[in-house]
């Protein structure tokens, strides 16, 4: 008996504190700080045409959850040879989901070691467990750089600080692209639809016109993806799914051609999502 009573005495604590927990990152001021730029490590590695028109982003939520059980560093370092093996042909990579340290400092050393420029957002500082897990990096050189948090949440995502990391691309032959890494609320939880707005709106009001929104956005019914479109530009999605059997990633803006999903092999599990390339007019 005296032990039933234990076990429903820790069950109630444990409710209680992760309400409380919850309660807490669901009111508390989100403050987005300064995004990280880092200049390449050496002299680039990668061809570049100064004469090319056509510019390609490579966006890739890489579930780089921080959790040990995660496998991360054998994770990331697939990824990284799976990287190298295309990002010859890619202008910027933009990666979802580095919520890991393990993950960060990985795609750091190796871009960097490539001769790329990189940029993310700092880590989690109190009350919060995880950043916004956005990473941006580019083969040509990154110009106001810019992170802005998403102040609504609701469940899981309250414990991070999701948002929008953006950079101006400057190409040597003048072009010059504004790119923004999205990760938008989970669509799963009750309530989900409202934050989404509001996080839409958000997105729209602090970017300029013209720039391109990349990443998971989470987007599941086609009247979201409307009202998407209504701030943020024309939706291009993949035709194939990047989630299990949905299609979750895709881009906004005027100057998106084309996307398309990806299909990486692996010889082990790596993301839950596929990557996808997008192509600019």
């Amino acid at each position: 008996m005296m032990l039933v009573v234990s076990l429903a005495a820790m069950i109630v604590v444990s409710v209680t504190l992760v309400c409380g927990y919850y309660l807490v990152v669901k009111l508390w001021p989100r403050s987005a700080g300064r995004a990280i730029v880092l200049s390449p490590a050496v002299p680039s590695l990668t061809k570049v045409n100064p004469c090319a028109r056509v510019f390609k982003i490579l966006s890739y939520n890489v579930h780089g959850l921080p959790f040990f059980w995660k496998q991360n560093a054998k994770r990331a370092s697939e990824l990284t040879r799976y990287l190298g093996s295309v990002t010859d042909t890619y202008d910027v990579v933009a990666l979802q989901e580095v919520f890991s340290k393990t993950f960060q400092n990985t795609f750091c050393r190796f871009f960097r070691a490539r001769g790329w420029y990189v940029t993310f957002t700092p880590r989690a500082s109190f009350p919060f467990l995880a950043n916004s897990g956005l990473f941006l990096a580019s083969k040509h050189r990154l110009e106001n750089v810019h992170y802005d948090v998403f102040q609504p949440c609701c469940f899981t995502d309250c414990a991070s600080t999701k948002g929008g990391l953006s950079a101006t691309v400057v190409k040597r032959n003048g072009q010059r692209h504004r790119v923004c890494t999205v990760h938008l609320q989970d669509s799963t939880w009750p309530g989900s639809d409202g934050v989404q707005k509001t996080q839409l709106r958000e997105l729209s009001s602090k970017q300029k016109k013209g720039t391109v929104f990349v990443g998971d956005f989470n987007i599941r019914s086609e009247a979201m993806k409307r009202y998407a479109e209504s701030l943020l530009g024309p939706a291009s999605f993949p035709s194939e799914p990047t989630f299990g059997n949905i299609v979750l990633d895709g881009a906004f803006g005027a100057r998106v051609a084309s996307v398309q999903t990806l299909h990486p092999k692996f010889p082990c599990f790596v993301s839950d999502h596929q990557p996808i390339s997008v192509v600019l007019r």
